[in-house]
């Protein structure tokens, strides 16, 4: 009866120690899951497995099987296969790989929110200078009220201060002057001309006539 039960218990352990390589060959870094957190269920894990003294390079080679960061699992197989790691330089590297990560996280989102409000203060800024300029109808620029640069200058045009000489209006009301003079003398050219027509047209039906009064 003794020897049955030892039996029994030498074939029960050896199928727990499948079935426990087998849950521990199954575990993956989980999304969102830290490395250490990681670590630990693997080391949980591996003790059931009776791996005696190759255990720990069953828990480095598992590790680095199951990273979720794929690139930091693409380096380690690449410097492994040149120089063998133990499994506290594997481990060091990736605690300080997930380190590395979370502090380059923060300092993008801080930068991020940075500009953001940088964009916010730039964006508010242009609208208040929006309302402040104006299209001004001294100099013909557009800047921010009672900062026109005409302002206290001479103009060239008609000796007047405070505008320049191509937003002049005694310059303006010239060319309207002259613009206004050419409209009227094409007109009358156009009058005249009409006049002209009308007269020889009325000296034609007059000879018109003549020659039928003699016929």
């Amino acid at each position: 009866m003794g020897i049955a039960t030892t039996i029994d218990k030498y074939f029960l352990d050896y199928q727990n120690e499948i079935f426990a390589s087998f849950k521990f060959l199954e575990i993956k870094q989980e999304q969102g899951e830290k490395f250490t957190d990681y670590y630990s269920r693997l080391r949980n894990a591996v003790v059931e497995c009776n791996y005696g003294e190759s255990q720990d390079r069953m828990l480095r080679d598992k590790i680095i099987q199951g990273l979720l960061d794929k690139a930091l699992q693409e380096r380690l197989i690449r410097e492994t296969s040149k120089k063998a790691k133990t499994l506290q330089e594997v481990v060091s590297e990736c605690k300080a790989a997930e380190n590395s990560k979370v502090q380059a996280s923060v300092m993008n989102e801080k930068l991020s929110v940075n500009a953001l409000k940088n964009f916010r203060n730039y964006r508010n800024q242009s609208k208040n200078n929006q309302k402040n300029e104006v299209n001004c109808k001294q100099c013909g620029k557009i800047h921010e009220k009672k900062k026109c640069p005409a302002y206290g200058t001479k103009c060239r045009n008609c000796d007047g201060r405070n505008h320049w000489a191509k937003m002049c209006r005694t310059q303006r009301n010239k060319q309207k002057n002259v613009a206004a003079r050419r409209v009227n003398a094409i007109e009358e050219k156009c009058e005249n001309s009409e006049t002209i027509y009308i007269g020889e047209l009325k000296s034609v039906n007059e000879l018109d006539m003549k020659e039928t009064n003699c016929v």
